[in-house]
């Protein structure tokens, strides 16, 4: 469960997730559809639980509905991961959740303790690398999705749809910008990582191909340096993702796990 420390941090995080009065086209679009909100009650963690297991259990079936008899998919790393999650604001629904599983602070001297997920699955030597990895500024971002049976019973249109990633992905910034996480690490698909570089997330393939539930590559982000590739790219993204540069980073970099093929953004 996540302490209570982390709630009344995100408590305050909130109060500087807005953007600045000039808004773009799309970034109004955006927010008049979406509120960015950052876990920090009970409930809204049970709200990430339940929309977990239905896209994971139900709607993708990427994990067994029968391990889960509470119909909350929960796994051991959420013991220390911090969350956010997308609202759609006519309907008041969670439509969209994202995690960062933070390194295990009792560990931090051990350069070859597995802090995250993708250390167990690769067999590459780099997720143990302090110098691409280091383990108090990194972080692996997993069990990011969304309803897509929400997203159509909402009636949140397709161009609405595109804005999803874009403000799971502002979550994400903001969460790092809180707990200084510099680089995130994560398990890819090949179509994934495609879609990401065509959206100017580039992430470096550090690692061999890896068989979980499909093929996935060992990748990682730099925080500051993805935002400037996304700037470069698309402008109406990076103002959302970082609200207006924000969160940007400073020099910093980010990890990123296990995203789910569905992203059609930018394509």
């Amino acid at each position: 469960m996540i302490a209570k420390t982390h709630m009344a941090a995100a408590w305050n995080l909130s109060a500087r997730q807005y953007l600045t009065e000039y808004q773009a086209p799309i970034q109004k679009l955006f927010h008049d559809t979406f509120s960015v909100v950052p876990v920090m009650r009970p409930q809204d963690l049970d709200n990430v639980y339940k929309l977990r297991y239905e896209v994971y259990c139900l709607e993708r079936e990427f994990e067994d509905a029968s391990h889960y008899p509470h119909e909350q998919e929960i796994d051991i790393y959420d013991a220390r991961s911090i969350y956010t999650l997308l609202q759609h604001n006519k309907s008041g629904e969670f439509v969209g959740t994202a995690r960062l599983i933070l390194p295990d602070h009792t560990h931090l001297d051990d350069d070859s303790y597995d802090h995250f997920p993708a250390q167990k699955l690769s067999n590459h030597t780099i997720v143990y690398d302090q110098d691409v990895f280091p383990s108090k500024s990194t972080a692996e971002i997993s069990r990011i999705c969304y309803s897509q049976r929400k997203a159509s019973e909402l009636g949140i249109n397709a161009l609405e749809q595109k804005l999803i990633l874009p403000g799971l992905l502002s979550g994400v910034y903001m969460l790092c910008d809180l707990y200084k996480v510099d680089r995130l690490m994560a398990l890819l698909e090949k179509r994934l990582i495609d879609r990401c570089h065509r959206i100017g997330f580039s992430p470096s393939e550090t690692g061999d191909s890896v068989e979980h539930k499909g093929i996935r590559h060992l990748v990682s982000y730099d925080r500051s340096q993805c935002a400037e590739s996304v700037r470069d790219r698309n402008i109406d993204l990076w103002r959302i993702v970082t609200s207006n540069g924000k969160y940007s980073g400073n020099d910093k970099s980010m990890t990123i796990e296990a995203m789910s093929p569905q992203w059609e953004v930018g394509d």
